[in-house]
């Protein structure tokens, strides 16, 4: 457990805390030096798109963990459900259905704020497509990144897309692009 964990589980652990309903995320993930990244969170890896998330309830069950991705727009949906207001309209869904599902990865599109990139995961696969010529970062720091050009990572075999395998796995690399 790390240091942020321990002063969580802290504070969730207070009286008042313990029958209060929680949610704990931020806005992106962070990249340090990872891909050319340094103190930004540019780039449609990892490490800047699995935001963490944390929500807590009476009758939570403890410890219970998902895979999946999911949106922040389902936060609120689930919050409002949480607190017995189902019936608010409001978009996206009720998150505690995932610890009832199976773990099934979903494939997953994602688009850079700028649109300078866009990624595909199709479990264990994950394709980054640089849509723009950029730079990986805002400060121009790291390799400028070509229009068109690609990246294909195996999401299994290496979870912080360290190695490019967009070369040796060709086609795949191209099935995931034309999707």
């Amino acid at each position: 457990a790390t240091y942020l964990d321990g002063e969580l589980a802290r504070i969730l652990e207070r009286p008042r805390m313990r029958n209060a309903i929680v949610a704990f995320t931020a806005d992106h993930g962070e990249s340090f030096g990872d891909h050319g990244v340094w103190w930004d969170h540019a780039g449609l890896y990892p490490q800047t798109v699995n935001v963490p998330l944390i929500v807590a309830w009476p009758g939570a069950p403890a410890g219970a963990r998902v895979g999946q991705m999911v949106s922040n727009i389902d936060v609120g949906r689930t919050l409002l459900d949480l607190a017995g207001l189902a019936d608010i309209e409001y978009p996206g869904r009720n998150l505690r259905r995932l610890l009832e599902a199976s773990s099934k990865h979903e494939t997953q599109y994602t688009l850079s704020s700028h649109g300078t990139s866009a990624a595909i995961t199709a479990w264990p696969w994950h394709l980054v497509l640089n849509l723009r010529t950029h730079y990986p970062d805002q400060q121009s720091i790291g390799e400028l990144r070509q229009q068109h050009t690609f990246e294909l990572y195996n999401l299994e075999q290496d979870p912080k897309c360290a190695r490019g395998m967009a070369s040796e796995q060709r086609a795949k690399a191209l099935e995931l692009r034309a999707e």
